[in-house]
């Protein structure tokens, strides 16, 4: 056949028209690939949280709860309330927690474990001058420790709570670490390996009890069992009230109250504000009545001494009312912290008839700041400082008390109608850093 002017256009139409009429509608339509999902991993946590308290069971704000996770040491702070709150991935192990506060003893290292759900572990604290013994607390580090745990009984074989548990270096008699018993009379302390150390139990009358000596602690824990002691259950009573300023026919803004027992060399003390003071007390010695001395030395030059006031419970209401000649600003404190320079231009000092300390306190106007310090007078007439306090309030910027083992004295250079000196020493700031103060005193006495 001979195919003139042939065109290839009408060839590929032809073929593509019989490449439709050939699928017999047998073709298919590739479906979209299907995107498997699944519910998301429920992760399981346990929650630590507790109360941070003294042995007053007064709250302790502001605490810092250092513990460890992850081979890292992390921190939470107590709320107003003294609670704090941890949250952690649950697992099998254990963490370690310590507290550390102003005017308290750094807690020991307190195990806690990490079981999935709400673990709750209340610490309490002793104040820096609530024990005669001498030691330093190890702190909280990434070392293998081991615990420590057991319980001790009162007389009556009862549980007995808030008695103190020291781990003592029997090489040279100090303490390492402490902790105090729970409402059960059981005590739990972590510690780095150690040999040639004991436990001692105190009591809350002071009673000293030996649990174990000559421990030696390596990577496995050791339980003590039960202590049998010779405690007897301390009766308790409270004493609170309202105390008035006759000048003013208001509370009185600040003072002091303490109480002692016949045959108890201890002083319960508590501060007064806005009026209001409470002070508990362990009648270690049975007594049936209690002095009480109230005084306000920054305030009025007098105080108020009641003997022999009878315990007629264990929660005793006393309202008073404390006059004396009003305390006038008549002084000037100056001082140099690092770098900043303070002058409390209202200032005074008086003595503290309950605890005979001499107080001295200045206000300054222009920076708004109080200085506030505790000293005490050694037998060469050199004041040294029981504690310093510099800031807005009852808030510290700069402070040395206690148990910081910071050098702090003042030299009073004429001692007559005025207090007239220079104060050198140091103090730490919000911080913990440590800083060197110098200054001038010119305060007239009362």
């Amino acid at each position: 056949i001979k195919m003139n002017n042939f065109n290839p256009y009408y060839l590929f139409l032809a073929l593509f028209l019989f490449s439709l009429t050939a699928c017999d509608d047998n073709f298919e339509i590739e479906e979209e690939p299907q995107i498997e999902t699944s519910d998301p991993v429920e992760v399981s946590v346990t929650r630590i949280t507790g109360l941070v308290e003294d042995l007053s069971n007064q709250v302790v704000a502001d605490a810092e709860v250092s513990y460890t996770h992850n081979n890292a040491i992390h921190s939470v702070f107590t709320d107003q309330n003294g609670v704090y709150n941890i949250e952690l991935p649950a697992d099998e192990s254990d963490i370690l927690l310590q507290v550390e506060a102003d005017s308290y003893l750094t807690s020991g290292l307190n195990p806690v474990s990490l079981v999935e759900g709400v673990n709750e572990k209340n610490i309490k604290l002793l104040q820096n001058d609530q024990t005669d013994y001498n030691g330093e607390i190890g702190l909280l580090e990434l070392n293998e420790t081991a615990n420590l745990s057991g319980r001790v009984l009162l007389a009556n074989g009862e549980p007995a709570e808030d008695v103190i548990v020291f781990l003592i270096d029997f090489s040279d008699f100090n303490f390492s670490s402490y902790t105090i018993t729970d409402e059960n009379g059981e005590y739990l302390i972590a510690a780095e390996p150690f040999e040639n150390f004991a436990l001692v139990a105190l009591s809350q009358c002071n009673d000293v009890g030996l649990i174990a000596e000559n421990i030696m602690l390596e990577t496995e824990d050791l339980d003590f069992g039960d202590f049998q002691s010779e405690y007897v259950e301390v009766s308790k009573f409270t004493v609170s009230g309202f105390v008035t300023n006759c000048f003013t026919d208001e509370g009185l803004t600040s003072g002091q109250v303490q109480i002692t027992l016949e045959g108890d060399p201890e002083r319960y003390e508590a501060e007064i504000i806005d009026g209001f003071y409470s002070v508990e007390v362990d009648n270690c010695s049975g007594a049936s009545c209690y002095n009480m001395t109230i005084s306000a030395p920054l305030i009025l030059t007098e105080f108020l001494e009641i003997e022999c006031a009878t315990i007629s419970s264990e929660a005793i209401t006393s309202d008073h009312t404390l006059c004396g000649e009003e305390f006038v600003l008549e002084g000037e404190i100056r001082v140099q912290i690092g770098t900043d320079s303070l002058i409390f231009n209202n200032a005074t000092a008086g003595i503290d008839e309950t605890t005979g300390s001499r107080i001295i306190f200045g206000f300054s106007d222009l920076h708004e700041l109080t200085f506030f310090a505790f000293t005490d007078i050694d037998s060469t007439g050199m004041f040294g400082v029981e504690a310093i306090a510099i800031g807005e309030g009852s808030n510290a910027t700069y402070s040395n008390f206690q148990g910081s083992n910071l050098p702090f004295v003042f030299d009073i250079t004429e001692f007559g109608d005025y207090m007239i000196g220079t104060l050198t020493g140091e103090v730490l700031d919000p911080s913990g850093n440590v800083l060197p103060i110098s200054g001038t005193l010119d305060i007239k006495l009362y």
